[in-house]
């Protein structure tokens, strides 16, 4: 792929009059971080169209800081009605016009200048849809604009261009010249990938089996799975697709075998690795300790192993070793230290329901992908190698009974750099999983092996902003080569990618302390005497005799009460209430039993006893109960006497509305989180 600077001049003179251009520029401007340059292309876009909400977007951006804060206003108002224009004219072409919409394309289209655009609409209302006197006012209204104007594309007609002085802007030239930084940049561009698949024998198409006028279920908007191993041992890597299902005839998966380096040839049929089952995911790996890789590939029913014959077939284990669960990645790795290679299937939705029911969008009317909101989590599945050709299902065993999830990518390595590994989940929707080996219960490298998920004490479960986005798929490498690896996660459409940096585990401590030791000097560890104050007290900034002019808290007292939050790992996210005490001290729990007293939501005073070693504060008037020790979970106590466990350190999206709305329903919440690492 060429960069834009090697374009350029194969571009027409022509080039300078479209929007498109000075906006491709601008963004090119942007990336080798010319912000003034950037600025320019993008009034020179909007400058040419003044209807280029992307131009805009930019732009108000870039101005923010340089225009008053009601021409920003007026640039988010126009982008606004823009992008609802656009739906509106996209509704009409699927459902064609009815007189409410083509009513709003006319209000929409002549304040933003496309008047020609607002005439016709209005013809169209005129032809039957509205054929009434006001209709035909607003129409040779528009028609005495258009004849006024004289020319079909007006530049200049929204004012607030004007107020920019955008005539004045003096457009730089293209290209740009180049600084050295430039120059290298160039030279990283320059390395580009070539399509060869098609001249090398990779002649592969993936069936999805959906009918255009019904639109997709949701498993035909999943994809298929690739997998790259030497099924052949001759040194030469070879390509293994997976298949979904057509919708006419028959389609299997394909084995490709490398033809040192200069072509593949189709193996599937020979090899016998092939289904027409609808799947999704591979994984490889040596299962029976034979030398040779083996294949296994996730199904939407029973997954399936392809154990590797050594003379270039497979024979299947139909599913033996599989529940019925719809799993869309899988691993082959020792996850349980004792030498053998495991199965891991990372499950994705309930069974059954997703594959029948059809959804439709309410605008268009038109079938449309279910949302995965609207069906449960599933469990993640282990199943243990027991070096004698057979697989167990442990998944309850070994702690992952009650960790629900929506996964879709998963990636195991040894990212602590401990000697075990960790198993890292992209869950959509929902906060990512995070599953680490706890030490061994007893002297068994089997029996002993339990898994705890660390999502939230070490980063993992949420992007950046505390939210959990629909996370797609991993990878992971060492991106700033600091000797630890980190990870990389795709999401879904219009959310940007995360990368997770792992940070040395001492660095975080020295960080934890550095916060405990500002936090201190503030204010909330300091004696009244030392203080000025009760430190936790509301007071206001007013004179005595003035009244309270100023109720509540001073900025202090509120930033201390927001910190006590942080530490004690109370968060909302997506209206959900976690737990995650990544800042909990430990030696802050009682050293001896203790009476907790509060008030219930009917401001009955009631007491609690709370044993050594635990803590306690109220949430909503629920008293939360902290325990420090080696389990992960939280029991949810309701008032009809009922408890509910679950690994997972979040409520419901009901439990949580339960919480905030002070409905009575739950009256205690306990949470169990390990001592060395919290959450």
């Amino acid at each position: 792929m060429k960069s834009l600077t090697q374009l350029h001049p194969d571009l027409p003179s022509s080039s300078d009059e479209s929007s498109d251009v000075w906006y491709v520029r601008g963004v090119w401007a942007e990336h080798l971080e010319r912000p003034a340059t950037a600025t320019q292309c993008f009034e020179k876009a909007l400058f040419l169209d003044d209807c280029f909400p992307e131009a805009m977007f930019r732009l108000a951006a870039a101005v923010d800081d340089s225009f008053s804060t009601d021409v920003v206003n007026q640039f988010t108002a126009r982008i606004s009605s823009i992008e609802r224009y656009r739906e509106v004219c996209k509704t009409i072409f699927f459902k064609g016009p009815e007189r409410r919409l083509v009513s709003e394309a006319v209000e929409l289209s002549d304040p933003l200048g496309r008047l020609y655009e607002s005439a016709a609409w209005c013809g169209m209302l005129n032809q039957g849809l509205d054929v009434t006197s006001a209709v035909q006012e607003r129409l040779r209204e528009l028609e005495n604009k258009i004849a006024i104007r004289g020319e079909r594309n007006s530049r200049r007609h929204w004012s607030v261009l004007d107020e920019m002085q955008l005539q004045k802007t003096e457009f730089p030239p293209w290209p740009l010249p180049q600084s050295s930084d430039d120059a290298a940049e160039s030279r990283v561009l320059a390395a580009h990938f070539e399509d060869v698949a098609s001249g090398r024998g990779l002649n592969f198409k993936y069936e999805n089996g959906a009918i255009e006028q019904s639109g997709l279920m949701i498993q035909q908007s999943m994809g298929g799975g690739v997998a790259v191993l030497d099924y052949d041992r001759d040194a030469w890597p070879d390509v293994f697709f997976r298949q979904g299902r057509a919708h006419v005839g028959n389609v299997h998966d394909a084995l490709f075998r490398n033809l040192s380096g200069e072509s593949f040839a189709s193996k599937g049929e020979f090899a016998q690795c092939g289904s027409d089952d609808y799947s999704h995911g591979a994984s490889v790996g040596d299962v029976d300790d034979d030398g040779f890789p083996d294949l296994y590939v996730a199904i939407s029913g029973r997954n399936r192993l392809y154990l590797n014959n050594g003379d270039g077939t497979f024979s299947s284990v139909d599913g033996q070793f599989s529940s019925e669960r719809w799993s869309i990645s899988c691993v082959i790795a020792d996850l349980t230290g004792d030498s053998f290679p495991d199965r891991f299937d990372v499950n994705y939705l309930e069974w059954g329901r997703p594959f029948t029911e059809q959804c439709t969008d309410t605008e268009l009317g038109l079938p449309r992908t279910c949302p995965p909101d609207r069906f449960e989590g599933e469990l993640n599945d282990l199943y243990l190698n027991s070096g004698e050709g057979d697989f167990r299902m442990v998944t309850e065993e070994v702690g992952l009974g009650m960790l629900m999830g929506k996964g879709l990518g998963v990636v195991v390595a040894d990212f602590e750099d401990s000697g075990n590994v960790g198993v890292f989940i992209a869950n959509d929707e929902v906060p990512n999983t995070y599953l680490t080996r706890r030490p061994l219960q007893n002297d068994h490298p089997v029996e002993g092996v339990r898994f705890v998920n660390k999502a939230g004490s070490s980063g993992l479960a949420f992007d950046g902003m505390g939210a959990a986005l629909a996370c797609m798929g991993v990878a992971t490498s060492d991106v700033n080569n600091d000797g630890y690896l980190d990870l990389f996660v795709t999401n879904f459409y219009r959310q940007p990618n995360t990368l997770y940096l792992l940070v040395d585990p001492a660095v975080v401590e020295h960080l934890h302390g550095y916060y405990r030791e500002i936090r201190d000097d503030l204010g909330l560890k300091k004696t009244p005497g030392e203080y000025g104050a009760l430190p936790c007290d509301p007071y206001s900034h007013t004179p005595r005799h003035a009244g309270a002019q100023q109720p509540g808290m001073t900025g202090q007292v509120k930033e201390d009460i927001l910190c006590r939050w942080a530490e004690v790992g109370v968060r909302i996210t997506n209206g959900k209430l976690h737990f995650s005490p990544a800042l909990f001290e430990c030696e802050e729990v009682l050293e001896n039993d203790s009476i907790f007293a509060f008030y219930d939501l009917t401001g009955t005073l009631l007491e609690l006893l709370i044993e050594k070693g635990d803590f306690a504060f109220t949430l909503c008037q629920i008293p939360v109960i902290y325990h420090c020790g080696e389990e992960r979970k939280l029991v949810v106590g309701y008032a009809n006497s009922e408890f509910v466990d679950r690994q997972s350190l979040a409520l419901t999206d009901d439990e949580s509305t339960s919480v905030f709305f002070r409905r009575g329903e739950i009256n205690r919440i306990d949470v169990y989180f390990e001592m060395s690492s919290p959450g």
